[in-house]
């Protein structure tokens, strides 16, 4: 299923502030799971994509306090919801769906195993 995985920095540009809440949201939340999920976002998003360190992103809006122009990116990522998944970061913190398992042993212990 695709998604729109968005930066911890990001700020959304109005337009996309308008059309979360056309889609009957109360607001933007970058870390809404229905909205990342919504597949009207991710397309809306994917028709306004722009090239950022070797891959296309959807950039937050214009914002120079990060020295690179935009306050964030939002990533599209095809992730398979029938398995547990977390999300790492690549050196430009790019997030990365990595596939996990839980392990718990009998005292509570418990960690995920990448698979």
């Amino acid at each position: 299923m695709k998604a729109i995985i968005f930066s911890r920095f990001f700020e959304e540009p109005y337009e996309l502030n308008k059309f979360v809440v056309s889609c009957g949201y109360d607001f933007f939340d970058n870390q809404n799971y229905d909205i990342m999920f919504d597949p009207r976002i991710v397309e809306f998003c994917e028709k306004r994509l722009s090239p950022l360190w070797g891959e296309m992103v959807y950039k937050g809006k214009e914002n120079y306090k990060f020295r690179i122009g935009f306050a964030g990116a939002g990533y599209i990522r095809d992730i398979n919801v029938n398995k547990n998944w977390i999300i790492k970061y690549n050196h430009v913190d790019s997030p990365i769906i990595t596939y996990v398992d839980v392990n718990t042993n009998k005292y509570g212990y418990t960690r995920l195993l990448e698979k």
